[in-house]
């Protein structure tokens, strides 16, 4: 424990592991971190469950305090989070890709 970190992480939902009851569908999981200090920090993601993708639905770094665009996230890739703000995301399926978008990241349909 160290009293000078003002930053946590953590996610909750069904990650697939050792269960006493396993559904056939993954359910979706929640990804929280959280920035009370000063200065921007960058997390890595985790990996999502059941090789899903992380959807940001909240960062509080926009005055609205949802993401400028719907963005899909592997884990792994780093996501910068502001000083004093929080993030929230939740894995799910990217949607099928158009010819000419990028597999990640969609415009804000």
């Amino acid at each position: 424990h160290d009293p000078s970190r003002r930053a946590i992480g953590f996610v909750l939902g069904d990650f697939g592991g050792d269960s006493r009851e396993k559904s056939p569908e993954p359910n979706g999981s929640l990804l929280l971190m959280m920035n009370a200090g000063v200065e921007a920090l960058s997390f890595r993601l985790p990996l999502a469950p059941s090789g899903r993708l992380w959807k940001a639905l909240v960062d509080t770094r926009f005055s609205s305090g949802l993401p400028a665009q719907e963005r899909f996230y592997q884990g792994g890739e780093n996501y910068p989070l502001e000083a004093r703000s929080l993030a929230l995301f939740e894995s799910g399926e990217a949607p099928q890709k158009d010819a000419g978008e990028d597999a990640l990241t969609t415009s804000g349909r």
